[in-house]
């Protein structure tokens, strides 16, 4: 849930009018501000949007329209140039506008549409995992023995980050847990997914923040985490409006079984996770049966490490998938990973969900995604 003050707050829950923004800056350098100054280029709201999806390795993407004020368009939204774009949404608090940070990207595509004197573009554009993954390496990338994964990510993304200078919100690493010797990213890894890697053999997931830091969170036990927003009931006033919902058994596991294949294991491994509550769903004794999700971990070096891994991707999958269509709502705080408690109706009650994916339209600010319930 991205921070705010408690005007936004009571704002949002309210009838205030939701305003897009975004700042177009190349190498640091603001070129443009489609809100205060839109020297070259307007944003157009209609169309334009910001999605996110947990599931995905690279998370965050953005589809936003232009109209080219001063000819200068094309150049600036070159997909060589990797300007970048800093998306935003905001609410008129106390006389002036108070802005969250939809995240930071680079534009993959541009399709410019000319008619008479006037062009439009449209681009497409994914946030700083994809600078990465741009940025192969030239020679085989050696992980330093008895170090921890989390510092060993980072030199990795500072190593690939070209264009921009990283940034990280990291937890402490785990006590007696170091990378082995030997550890060897080839010429053929894809950057990113290495430093998803070692990230992941603490227990954690790696993505790109709403202000373009690279974030390593724990993955916490949905059913012992608190819900950042209470949606559609009497105490939060954005009633929800045509909502739909759609249960689906895709994607649905009840275990994990993570085993570890480093080349420089004497022996297997193996770590594995399952819902053993009898009051659950997918309780794995129960008509459900047994559907673990499995994993291969090529970092792991011992069983405990795998069952740590196994319990953070267990964490995140765990639950019933449902698509739901959050109708009128919108909050932009809200991030995917989030927590929420969500009111259908009477007939339907409420429920705790975990959200997936999410997207946001810039025109009305209207959020609609995929949550993943509580179980």
């Amino acid at each position: 849930m991205m921070p705010s003050t408690t005007a936004f707050e009571t704002a949002v829950r309210g009838s205030a009018q939701l305003a897009a923004r975004v700042v177009i800056s190349l190498a640091g350098e603001i070129l443009d501000d489609t809100f205060y100054t839109q020297d070259h280029l307007m944003l157009i709201s209609a169309g334009s949007s910001i999605d996110y999806d947990r599931g995905r390795e690279s998370r965050g993407t953005a589809t936003l329209t232009f109209h080219d004020m001063s000819g200068m368009g094309a150049e600036i939204l070159d997909p060589l140039v990797y300007a970048e774009l800093r998306p935003y949404l905001g609410v008129m608090v106390n006389g002036d506008w108070e802005w969250i940070a939809m995240g930071v990207y680079s534009v993959e595509g541009n399709v410019t549409t000319i008619s008479g004197t006037h062009s439009m573009h449209g681009v497409q554009c994914t946030d700083r995992s994809t600078r990465i993954r741009n940025n192969p390496w030239g020679a085989p990338w050696q992980v330093a023995a008895n170090s921890d994964y989390f510092t060993q990510a980072k030199l990795l993304l500072v190593d690939r980050a070209k264009g921009f200078t990283p940034e990280f919100n990291f937890p402490a690493p785990t006590p007696g847990l170091v990378t082995p010797a030997g550890m060897i990213f080839s010429e053929e890894d894809d950057p990113w997914a290495s430093a998803l890697k070692l990230v992941e053999s603490e227990g954690a997931e790696l993505y790109l923040g709403r202000n373009g830091e690279f974030k390593a969170v724990r993955t916490e036990d949905p059913l012992t985490v608190q819900p950042a927003l209470s949606l559609g009931s009497s105490d939060y006033n954005i009633l929800l409006t045509e909502t739909s919902r759609q249960v689906t058994n895709r994607e649905v596991y009840n275990g994990v079984i993570c085993r570890g294949e480093a080349p420089w294991l004497l022996f297997p491994i193996k770590g594995e996770v399952w819902d053993d509550d009898p009051l659950s769903k997918t309780y794995r004794g129960g008509p459900f049966g047994e559907k673990p999700l499995k994993i291969g971990d090529s970092l792991a070096t011992t069983n405990a490490q795998c069952q740590q891994i196994a319990q953070a991707k267990f964490n995140q999958i765990r639950g019933v998938t449902e698509d739901v269509d959050f109708g009128s709502l919108r909050d932009p705080r809200l991030e995917e990973g989030d927590s929420i408690e969500l009111f259908l109706n009477v007939a339907h009650g409420s429920g705790y969900y975990t959200v997936d994916k999410i997207r946001y339209e810039l025109a009305s600010g209207k959020m609609t995604g995929m949550l993943r319930r509580r179980s």
